[in-house]
């Protein structure tokens, strides 16, 4: 009996053993890596400045989407108190590890909304590295649109997935928006440019930290979208880039748009002053006092109050600028960093500009989304009224900078122009000549105008900028494309509702949680998401967005190169080469008017 037990026990231990074996060898084999982690698990990235913590996203299980989110992290200190107007200063580093699982607060703006604490950036990576795998994604950086007054990074709106999914680390950011971005005595304590200021910081915080997250620093595109465009275009210009980013995606706005560039930075702080004390002149100390004493609410209407009082002073483009802008800064240099010293064109003329490949973007109908909101809009009277005082509508880039006049030594020329025949002609063009369709109205007219203006004059300005003075490519593109995913259709009227507007394109890049998207569906609308985040994200990866045919793309898309003639690609439901003006019919006519203003070859 006892031998009997004995075999027994020896069998039961042998099985047990053989059961602990075969378990082990199968969590081995099948357990989950670290970059297959489930929606529970955590993730710790150490950056310059400390450990954070972030989460697993899995936004659609059994595909591709998903990915390790970081929301929320740091990237310079609060800019309040003694802080509020200067560039961005390093952040105090941590101990211990801190959580980044929710996003950061949006920056003030609207009197209402948002904290001055607010400089904070989101990362999000495919896989991040471990002891088997030291992956080197490339990098897109982000700057959200919003007229730089509104807006945030937000994944609700600006959802990564879709990027994610292609293999590309994704970076969004919170910037200073509005009067704190904005408001400028050109001194160290009230430097200006502190929005772009902050968008350069998230560039410098990306080279030094972005490995830890699997992506490769030396291979940064920045991009942005509409007042977010006209942010990046400006970096790409600036010699502090330099070593930051090799290639940028700007869509619907340039540097050398008229609202890229504040002409009234003196005018406008000081209706600002005015506004906040009563008092109508005062010292750099007293303007300098009372702005970093005010609330942000009191700064907020002093400002909206200041830009209702300057926008009464007409002139070349006052119409389609504002004040919320960046601006030049000729101070001497001193603590604080100096950072746009030149008017845009400038830097190409100057050799300075980043000599990088770009995507430059556009929607076919750009302005008719904000044309509709305005007085004149349907409106006969304030119609026939805005085309006798064109001059106010009139793109400021069309006559160059004090800057540019130096260089190209044109001073004397450019004095002599006749801004009422350079009106004249304008008007001619748009309103009053007899081959304009006999079926587009006053209304019509003057919505083709509009989108013009605003954004597709300067878009076609950039590209022959770039050709003229730069070797590397531009890949532009008028996006055209009608489908369920197109937003801000809502507030058109009907007969508009078929406008491709403002904005259009960005429901084909990212994820919205207010219009969610089918990324993997067969429908008009999905194949466009798939083609235009693949056509993307391979230029982020590859410097080219057709490197090769795809089930969506069965177009290799043309650039225009160093010296080369306008061309762009149409995305509709296919993609269509096209050569032009992205100005459309009248871009040779804006393409005259600018080489007018400069003597013969030395146009800028």
């Amino acid at each position: 009996m006892a031998a009997f037990f004995k075999s027994r026990k020896a069998i039961f231990l042998g099985v047990a053993i053989v059961f602990v074996v075969i378990i082990a060898v199968f969590f081995t084999l099948y357990s989950k890596k670290d970059d297959d982690k489930g929606p529970t698990d955590e993730y710790v990235v150490s950056t310059t400045y400390g450990k954070l913590r972030g989460t697993w996203i899995d936004r659609l299980p059994g595909k591709k989407l998903k990915y390790v989110a970081f929301k929320g992290v740091p990237y310079a200190q609060p800019p309040v108190k003694d802080l509020r107007f200067k560039g961005p200063k390093p952040m105090t580093p941590w101990t211990g590890i801190r959580d980044a699982l929710v996003e950061g607060n949006s920056c003030t703006q609207a009197g209402t909304i948002g904290s001055e604490d607010c400089l904070y950036l989101n990362v999000y990576t495919p896989r991040l590295p471990s002891a088997k795998e030291n992956p080197k994604f490339a990098v897109y950086v982000f700057i959200h649109g919003g007229v730089f007054q509104y807006g945030n990074s937000n994944s609700n709106e600006f959802g990564p997935d879709f990027i994610v999914s292609q293999d590309v680390v994704v970076v969004t950011m919170n910037y200073r928006i509005g009067i704190l971005a904005s408001l400028s005595l050109d001194t160290d304590d009230v430097p200006g440019n502190a929005g772009l200021k902050d968008q350069l910081q998230v560039l410098r915080w990306v080279h030094d930290n972005i490995a830890n997250f699997g992506g490769d620093p030396s291979k940064v595109t920045l991009g942005g979208q509409s007042s977010g465009s006209v942010s990046a275009s400006w970096l790409t210009l600036l010699p502090q880039t330099k070593s930051l980013i090799r290639s940028a995606i700007t869509q619907s706005g340039t540097a050398v748009a008229s609202w890229g560039l504040n002409y009234k930075r003196e005018e406008f702080a000081d209706a600002v002053y005015t506004h906040l004390t009563g008092k109508n002149s005062g010292t750099v100390a007293e303007k300098t006092f009372a702005f970093k004493e005010a609330s942000y609410l009191e700064l907020y209407y002093a400002a909206e109050n200041a830009t209702i009082l300057l926008q009464t002073t007409k002139g070349v483009g006052t119409d389609i600028s504002f004040f919320y802008l960046p601006s030049l800064e000729k101070r001497q240099q001193g603590e604080e960093e100096l950072l746009i010293r030149n008017d845009p064109e400038s830097y190409f003329i100057s050799k300075e500009a980043n000599d990088i490949p770009l995507i430059l973007g556009e929607t076919q109908e750009e302005w008719t989304i904000f044309y509709a909101m305005q007085p004149m809009f349907d409106n006969e009277a304030l119609l026939q009224s805005t085309i006798k005082d064109l001059i106010t509508y009139v793109p400021r880039s069309i006559i160059p900078g004090e800057d540019t006049q130096k260089l190209l030594a044109i001073e004397d020329f450019v004095s002599k122009i006749s801004v009422t025949k350079l009106v004249d002609d304008i008007r001619d063009q748009f309103f009053l000549s007899p081959s304009l369709p006999a079926d587009c109205n006053t209304n019509c007219r003057m919505s083709k105008f509009m989108n013009q203006v605003y954004i597709m004059v300067d878009s076609s300005h950039m590209l022959r900028l770039r050709s003229k003075y730069l070797s590397s490519p531009t890949y532009a593109y008028i996006f055209n494309l009608l489908s369920d995913y197109n937003h801000n259709r809502e507030n058109l009227p009907d007969y508009l509702k078929n406008d491709v507007v403002h904005g259009s394109d960005l429901n084909y890049t990212w994820r919205s949680a207010r219009n969610p998207q089918d990324f993997y569906g067969n429908s008009t609308a999905s194949r466009a998401v798939r083609r235009q985040v693949t056509m993307l994200t391979n230029f982020i990866k590859y410097g080219d967005p057709t490197p090769m045919p795809t089930d969506v793309i069965n177009i290799q898309w043309q650039p225009v190169k160093s010296g080369g003639q306008e061309t762009y690609l149409e995305i509709t439901d296919t993609l269509t080469q096209r050569s032009g003006s992205m100005a459309g019919p009248d871009g040779d006519f804006w393409a005259r008017q600018f080489e007018t203003t400069c003597r013969a070859g030395k146009s800028p």
